[in-house]
């Protein structure tokens, strides 16, 4: 089947490139920077034990790690969702040009019993 026209677009993705890799490295240690930063002020400003501040350093890293998750299965979710949504559209746009070849193909067959005709 030719089509007239070409499918629609798919945005290829892109690879980042190296400044968006550095700008994330430049933002997690900063953030990693700050987090040291604030359980050392914590332990000395409330004056905590080894084992308190154990237990807020680890208490600290599960959150981060509970909103990485979270964030990786909403990013997992929107994608699927997007993935349909681009397959749905490519099944129309199949079936347009199913339709349009097919109403092509009749409207050749009018064209060519109508040129008989005109010929007898």
């Amino acid at each position: 089947m030719s089509a007239p026209f070409p499918p629609p677009h798919q945005p290829t993705r892109r690879r980042p490139s190296v400044a968006v890799w550095l700008l994330k490295a430049l933002g997690l240690g900063i953030v990693f920077y700050l987090f040291i930063g604030l359980t050392a002020g914590l332990m000395v400003q409330h004056e905590l034990s080894g084992t308190q501040m154990l237990v807020v350093v680890i208490t600290l890293s599960w959150l981060v790690t509970i909103a990485f998750v979270a964030r990786f299965i909403i990013n997992r979710r929107r994608l699927a969702v997007w993935r349909r949504a681009q397959a749905q559209q490519h099944q129309q746009w199949v079936m347009a040009m199913q339709q349009a070849e097919w109403h092509g193909r009749r409207q050749a067959a009018y064209d060519a019993e109508y040129r008989r005709q005109i010929q007898r």
